[in-house]
């Protein structure tokens, strides 16, 4: 075997060896512990999963605030601090979220049992379970769609906008009909539908507009979920909290495997070589 024919395949080997770590890259970074303390600005809604068939609420529909006791990896609090919806509670721990699972509950301290925080999971979006026992992750699609929306995103929203947010983010995350594989979003139309419960109108027809314009938004917003299975999941966009790394960190016995399995195809490469 020439030399540059084993180059080649250390070379192939070592593509390999990337794009397998890529496939199989960490969903989980730690963890914070979290409250629930509020939800404002807010309105009250209702939704449907059936295409109106049946509804439920009263929802709060806006920005949940929740307490954080402590977050891993050595970052305070203040490091995710883009979501602090008043700077006074930035040493407090308060953070804006918004929800993305309408099927559990806030994390309260009255839960049953008695705690006065829940341990939830930082998830890479398209990585987050949004349904307890869900097996199967939001996926690529929904969570692009979802950082497209997060591009509008303002922590000086008025309570219409924070509703048309959050009723957003429900829309994207719940809605499963789609024409020539693109999904049909829009708060009073599809499988998913959300209406007012009480109250003015405005904040639909402002979260109908941004649906309507969604793919003209580019999806460069830093945004991880919030995630536990007892509990409702909340997404959010970060700053600092871990940086563009919570993307892209691979899984350690992901990393050993590619490393141990370059290292053997190159062990091969030079005892064909010595041949």
């Amino acid at each position: 075997m020439t030399r540059t024919r084993a180059a080649t395949l250390i070379g192939l080997a070592l593509v390999a060896g990337l794009l397998l770590a890529g496939s199989a890259g960490a969903t989980s970074y730690g963890y914070v512990n979290l409250t629930y303390y509020n939800c404002t600005p807010t309105q009250a809604a209702s939704t449907s999963l059936d295409s109106g068939v049946s509804w439920q609420g009263p929802w709060y529909t806006g920005q949940y605030n929740l307490l954080v006791d402590s977050a891993t990896n050595s970052h305070s609090v203040g490091d995710m601090g883009a979501d602090l919806w008043n700077t006074a509670h930035k040493t407090g721990g308060i953070i804006g979220t918004y929800c993305i699972d309408i099927r559990q509950e806030a994390p309260t301290p009255s839960d049953n049992p008695p705690a006065p925080y829940r341990q939830y999971d930082l998830y890479n979006l398209e990585s987050a379970p949004v349904v307890k026992g869900m097996t199967t992750a939001m996926g690529a699609t929904k969570a692009d769609d979802l950082r497209r929306l997060f591009s509008q995103w303002n922590s000086g929203f008025s309570n219409d906008q924070a509703a048309a947010f959050e009723a957003s983010v429900w829309e994207i995350i719940n809605e499963t009909s789609q024409t020539n594989g693109v999904y049909n979003y829009g708060l009073s139309s599809g499988t998913f539908r959300v209406s007012e419960y009480w109250g003015d109108t405005n904040w639909l027809t402002i979260g109908n507009t941004w649906l309507t314009n969604l793919h003209t938004y580019t999806p460069n917003t830093h945004v991880v979920a919030l995630v536990n299975q007892d509990f409702q999941d909340y997404a959010l966009t970060l700053a600092d909290f871990g940086g563009s790394d919570l993307l892209t960190i691979p899984e350690p016995l992901t990393m050993a495997g590619m490393l141990l399995g370059v290292g053997g195809i190159v062990g091969y490469v030079r005892r064909r070589v010595r041949k």
